[in-house]
């Protein structure tokens, strides 16, 4: 308990709450657009992270890791473009293209009733 309790002091601190929001923002932004993934924003944020303190450091990366994963779903159901490989079939069933296509022919003729 000692152990948790000291874990919620050290990450209370102000300057590594703001990284902690600043990295929400930055993977939010980043995964916003469409092509750019998390990888990629996780490869700008770390050189950011070698002057920092650990725990303000670990705060960045942890608050891009976490709104990674559904900030690609945006431009996949907005715009029609995957922003990652995960979100391609989102895209496929938020357009409004699938619905539009044009029904196939039966392959069998229809039976008739007398």
């Amino acid at each position: 308990m000692d152990l948790i309790l000291t874990a919620v002091v050290e990450m209370a601190q102000p300057f590594r709450m703001l990284m902690l929001v600043t990295g929400v923002f930055v993977g939010l932004v980043v995964g916003v657009v469409p092509g750019i993934g998390g990888l990629f924003a996780m490869a700008l944020l770390i050189p950011m992270t070698y002057n920092m303190d650990a725990y303000a450091a670990f705060a960045l990366l942890l608050g891009m890791g976490s709104v990674n994963t559904t900030s690609d779903t945006i431009p996949a159901i907005l715009f029609g473009v995957p922003g990652s490989v995960e979100r391609r079939r989102r895209c496929s069933t938020a357009m409004p293209w699938p619905r539009k296509a044009k029904p196939r022919a039966p392959s069998a003729p229809p039976i008739r009733r007398r």
